[in-house]
């Protein structure tokens, strides 16, 4: 039971796995999760960009999700309010198990899902997340500035507390306006400035 203990986090999203022997607190934002994928909201890479989605998010943003794994961090935006996700990553199965959390959660029409590379994606979006290690970071870097529309933010996970720095100089000129840690995790955000 343990293990399919609810996550909730900010007081404002509940994570709760479909099959949970525990009750699941749906009087705050509920995402519930089927089997497969990866990330179920309890890792502190992905709980810090949840984190950084209730700070941020507005209301009916445009929102890539790249690296989805379970989908987690897309659906917990839609629950936010965001107004639409796009969600990528390299593995076929992470890409089928976010489409089956999506349509768990009754969000499956407000989420593209594929694996499509990065440099293949049009448009921009308001708020990107990325929980994906500094590797991943510093080689998608030109694509992240590429997608991320004026305004926009992005926050980027999956590094430890010292790749902060390393990894924001590669997404100039975006600048950074927040950064977190948690034990040896961090996530950093930056910024692209309004016109």
């Amino acid at each position: 039971m343990r293990h399919t203990q609810p996550v909730t986090v900010g007081g404002r999203l509940t994570v709760c796995f479909a099959w949970s022997e525990h009750d699941c607190d749906d009087s705050r934002g509920l995402i519930q999760l089927g089997p497969g994928g990866f990330g179920n909201g309890g890792h502190p890479t992905t709980r810090m960009l949840l984190e950084v989605l209730i700070e941020r998010l507005h209301g009916g943003e445009r929102v890539l999700d790249v690296g989805c794994g379970s989908g987690v961090l897309g659906l917990g935006a839609l629950e936010l309010g965001a107004g639409r996700v796009t969600a990528i990553d390299l593995k076929p199965e992470a890409i089928a198990a976010t489409r089956r959390n999506a349509a768990l959660n009754e969000m499956e029409q407000r989420v593209d899902a594929g694996v499509e590379p990065l440099e293949t994606i049009a448009g921009s979006f308001d708020a990107i997340v990325a929980n994906i290690g500094r590797g991943a970071a510093v080689e998608l870097a030109p694509q992240l500035c590429r997608l991320l529309a004026p305004g926009g933010w992005l926050a980027v996970s999956g590094i430890s507390p010292p790749q902060c720095s390393l990894v924001a100089g590669f997404l100039t000129p975006l600048e950074v306006v927040d950064q977190r840690t948690s034990g040896e995790w961090a996530a950093v955000v930056l910024a692209r400035p309004g016109p």
